[in-house]
């Protein structure tokens, strides 16, 4: 930090003049104090004036006290040091550990502050927030600070700025009295030498006729411009001032022509300029007759006539395009620092396809700044992919190059992939930039990051993919019935079984499809696996005058309680074993038939990778007839990319072993997710070709999450289980460790709760369970987690608490809630809750942690209902 030598004596003369030692407290003050505090989130904030023996607060905010002795403060550093002065850690601090206000009340931690100075540059005081913790600053709090520190320097000189004003403004008068009476004695001297001047003006008639039109042209032109122009003779008295001068300074001719220029403009320097110099420029500070500031530019110039030299300058009022020039580059500031915090990548070219903006986000996303590429190169230089992520995008594919052809883009899915960094499936979406006047200024594309989500999509669409698979593709009949015995569903071969569509036959009861012979051949069956007993049986049946052989099984499932809650019905179709002979005769037509409408894709490959059977869903799926295949080779029909992504499993079969691969397919705009088998015929010992099935995963998926969810939340009250606390709370330790923040966990227990259920009922208990899981995390933080573990204990916990106080704050927000009562079914419930807090330190574990809650809500409720306690490092602090 650097330091000032101070001259003492000049520094206390510049405080006293500004003739606010020992003055009452201002509001004017108290706001930079109360806006300080706020804005860096601290409890106290100074203003201080700093005399040879003490300081003195003229503002303060969190602090009692109104001075405090000179010797040793933080202040006394801070007005001998340029810029902030920080103390980050004040009881580490040597010059500090021992002052009375770091080891005794209020126990500063923390410390930053900015000198303030008088007009003279001398610093009278300081401008400081105080934390009782310690603290780091970021580079833009502490340039705020600076900002703040001006701001008051500004008020603190406010008054001494006014005086010194108003002692210019008497000098201009007197100076203006003095100019009156000179004036008046030259023109007594000018009359004497009017009779001279008379007959050389006579001489000169004839000159000045031949000159008359010609200044007559000049001074309507100045008179009509829409700059000010003013002229000055030698001695710098105005001899010229057009309208244009008179409305933006506010004295009209009359009143300034003849006086000096100096004595209009307060402080203003001649006007300068020499015949035959050439124009120069100048911009400077001007003020008008009504007092307002504003800043002019003028072009000056001398010139000479009658063997007199001039000036003469055209000035402008450039004050509205400073403050719109201003006004733009804070907006684009802003912009800036928005786009640089948002993580959504933010790209933009302009009119000639020049990259010309790139955002953090999109710096990350790509691994570089932008170059100056032509866009023939951008695909392969920041590796832009389509969905597939293997396919590199053309020129005219680029979303920013099609927004600058014109092209409307929202929500383009596609792959960056750049070298030695992680991929990244995007959303791009985009526009043209145009001028109002229509002129094509740019074009802007946003990327949003879906990795994640599209990750976790396709694992769920593979999960339900492969249950969906193995229940279409299995030979048998598949049907769920729910306790109700209504169908809920059936497999394609059962609905191949009972001849109808799925409408006709999911939510009808079972009995209702079977007629009365058929029905009660199975009823024992039925009526056993809906009492949660496992049966197995063949038998056969004739639906709509067909004849039909199998073997079955019911194998029932039970509810989160362990009740019968419906069953399983997988029945084996042997009536082709049975009817082997007229099967045989129409094989080929049936096989043809069943594979064409089943939704799946069935190939064979020989061993030239040459298709010799497909299916007509190719055509469906893929848009490739059945017929354009046969013959040839996987590449010639869907090319390399398709190959290329399904070879290893190919080879695998050929060698001998079933393989599996999942392809997303996009088609149409449509995703699919193929879960593809590759089984190895054999034919002789020796692999002759692959069968290839191919099963459309996507449902499986969204299937596999929504069980996910369900195996991770309490039915009753809909907040995470046991299970998911577990997992949550050993991620979130390791996080804490990893961040070195805090981390507290809470065991919450209803106090009385056996009452409620055993006066009111359990409908009762349910809803003040449900209820209580409502205002608990209404109470909570978002990054909290509030889960409930059994019966009416519940745990929540809390990331990145500072201290105990924090927790503190939050258990007694959540018994506020409690307070008011519950209505159930007409009646007033009052309870309320036990709640224990632990503290994690370097060294917690899970059960450790889980440990300390438990012990900390064992004494809360020992103590009493509706109280808290605290447990950190084996201490206790019980509050009621």
């Amino acid at each position: 930090m650097d330091k000032f030598d101070i001259d003492e004596g000049a520094r206390v003369a510049a405080l006293l003049g500004l003739g606010l030692q020992g003055s009452a407290a201002e509001v004017r003050f108290d706001r930079f104090v109360e806006l300080a505090s706020a804005a860096f989130g601290m409890p106290i904030a100074l203003v201080s004036l700093i005399d040879s023996e003490r300081q003195w607060f003229k503002a303060s905010r969190g602090l009692a006290m109104t001075a405090w002795p000179r010797a040793g403060t933080f202040c006394s550093y801070t007005i001998g040091s340029a810029g902030c002065f920080v103390v980050h850690d004040a009881s580490a601090d040597p010059r500090f550990a021992s002052h009375p206000l770091v080891a005794g009340g209020p126990h500063i931690g923390f410390y930053a502050g900015h000198r303030l100075c008088s007009v003279s540059g001398h610093a009278v005081g300081t401008l400081c927030v105080i934390d009782t913790v310690p603290r780091v600053l970021t580079a833009s709090q502490l340039g705020l600070l600076q900002s703040l520190a001006t701001m008051v320097e500004e008020e603190l000189n406010r008054d001494s700025q006014a005086r010194a004003r108003l002692a210019a403004v008497s000098a201009l008068h007197a100076l203006s009295g003095a100019l009156q009476l000179r004036l008046a004695e030259r023109s007594a001297v000018l009359l004497q030498k009017n009779e001279v001047l008379n007959r050389e003006m006579r001489q000169r008639t004839d000159v000045e006729a031949s000159l008359r039109c010609s200044q007559a042209r000049v001074r309507s032109m100045i008179a009509s411009s829409f700059s000010a122009y003013v002229a000055t003779d030698a001695a710098g008295h105005i001899v010229e001032w057009n309208g244009a001068a008179a409305r933006m300074f506010g004295w009209p001719r009359a009143e300034v022509v003849g006086r000096p220029w100096s004595s209009i403009l307060a402080g203003a320097a001649p006007l300068g300029g020499e015949a035959g110099a050439g124009p120069a420029s100048n911009r400077r500070a001007a003020r008008t007759r009504t007092g307002e500031d504003i800043t002019i530019e003028m072009t000056v110039d001398g010139f000479s006539s009658d063997g007199q030299q001039y000036t003469g300058a055209f000035i402008n009022d450039v004050s509205g395009q400073i403050a719109s020039r201003r006004a733009l580059e804070q907006k684009q500031e802003l912009l800036d620092a928005v786009l640089d915090t948002v993580d959504v990548a933010v790209m933009a070219c302009d009119g000639d396809g020049k990259l010309a903006f790139f955002n953090r986000a999109a710096r990350e996303f790509h691994g570089r700044a932008p170059a100056p590429l032509a866009s023939l190169d951008w695909a392969s230089q920041y590796d832009l992919y389509h969905a597939d992520g293997t396919t590199l995008m053309a020129p005219a594919e680029i979303p920013l190059q099609r927004a600058l052809a014109g092209e409307r883009l929202q929500a383009l899915r596609m792959v960056i992939a750049p070298a030695g960094l992680a991929r990244r499936t995007v959303l791009a979406s985009g526009r043209l930039m145009r001028s109002p006047s229509g002129e094509r200024l740019g074009a802007v594309i946003a990327m949003q990051d879906i990795t994640a989500l599209s990750a976790s999509q396709d694992k769920l669409r593979s999960s339900e993919q492969m249950l969906r698979a193995i229940a279409e593709n299995l030979p048998t009949l598949i049907g769920q019935i729910d306790r109700h015995g209504r169908f809920v569903y059936l497999n394609g071969r059962a609905l191949q079984f009972y001849g109808k569509p799925a409408d006709q036959l999911v939510g009808k009861t079972v009995r209702s499809i079977y007629n009365d012979v058929d029905y009660a051949r199975i009823a024992p069956f039925y009526e056993a696996a809906a009492g949660g007993r496992r049966t197995a049986f063949d038998n056969d049946v004739s639906i709509d005058g067909k004849q039909f052989y199998y073997h079955a099984a019911f194998v029932p499932q039970r509810d989160a309680n362990g009740r019968p809650d419906g069953f399983f019905a997988m029945a084996f179709d042997i009536t082709a074993r049975r009817l082997s002979e007229i099967a045989q005769c129409d094989s080929e037509e049936r096989l043809r038939t069943i594979t064409d409408n089943v939704p799946v894709l069935i190939s064979y490959l020989d061993c030239s990778l040459r298709y010799q059977f497909a299916n007509a869903m190719y055509r469906d799926w893929l848009g490739v007839a059945s017929e354009h295949m046969i013959g040839r080779t996987v590449i010639e029909v869907f090319g390399q990319a398709y190959f290329d992504a399904r070879a290893p499993s190919i080879a695998r079969a050929l060698g001998g072993h079933m393989a599996s691969v999942e392809v997303n397919v996009l088609r149409k705009g449509h995703e699919r997710i193929l879960n593809t088998t590759y089984m190895p015929h054999y034919r002789d010992g020796r692999v002759a070709g692959v069968y290839v099935l191919a099963t459309d995963a996507t449902a499986a998926r969204v299937h596999e999450r929504k069980l996910l969810a369900l195996a991770n939340a309490d039915p009753l009250t809909n907040l995470p289980n046991r299970r998911m606390y577990e997992f949550h709370l050993a991620k979130a330790l390791a996080l804490s460790k990893r961040q070195q923040t805090r981390l507290a966990l809470m065991y919450l227990d209803l106090d009385d709760f056996k009452r409620i259920n055993d006066t009111h009922g359990h409908g009762a208990g349910d809803a003040v369970l449900v209820e209580f899981g409502k205002r608990v995390g209404a109470s909570l933080r978002q990054s909290d987690l509030l889960a409930r573990l059994a019966g009416d204990e519940f745990t929540v916990v809390l990331e990145a608490v500072d201290s105990l106080e924090n927790c503190e704050i939050i258990a007694y927000k959540i018994q506020q809630a409690l307070l008011l009562p519950y209505y159930f079914d007409g009646r007033t419930l009052q309870i309320s809750a036990s709640i224990g807090i632990a503290l994690a330190d370097s060294d917690a574990t899970t059960a450790s942690l889980s440990s300390q809650a438990d012990q900390a809500l064992y004494v809360a409720k020992k103590k009493g209902k509706s109280r808290y306690a605290v447990l950190e490092h084996g201490a206790q602090r019980l509050v009621s």
